[in-house]
């Protein structure tokens, strides 16, 4: 399921460690992300970027602003999950922000994330 396996990405954990057993489950905000884990035992600096649905957020965990509070640096798509029935015309959540969207919602994220990743050095 999708949720689940975002939830064990995003923490290294099995699902049912950190309690995202289906979609629509959220993530608590108690859990470590690899993303906090890397940034705390690491020397380097790591910038951590995330495109596409997130499906682990919800109004007791941020909503929109979930993935960065779960140390993502920059995250563009949709925090609480599909942009429902229409593909074309859909909100856009970049870092927290909301905005209206016309294009495909696929070729949208592949070009965000093309576009953050040759924006860093």
């Amino acid at each position: 399921m999708c949720s689940p396996t975002r939830a064990t990405i995003l923490t290294g954990r099995y699902s049912y460690r950190t309690g995202v057993l289906t979609a629509g489950d959220d993530i608590s905000l108690d859990e470590t992300s690899l993303q906090f884990f890397i940034d705390t035992n690491i020397q380097n600096t790591y910038l951590h970027g995330a495109f596409g649905k997130w499906h682990l957020a919800g109004p007791e965990n941020g909503e929109d602003d979930n993935p960065n509070l779960m140390g993502i640096d920059h995250y563009a798509g949709l925090p609480a999950g599909a942009g429902g029935t229409n593909y074309y015309g859909w909100t856009l959540v970049q870092d927290g922000r909301s905005e209206e969207e016309i294009p495909y919602t696929t070729t949208a994220f592949a070009d965000l994330a093309g576009e953050w990743i040759a924006s860093q050095q």
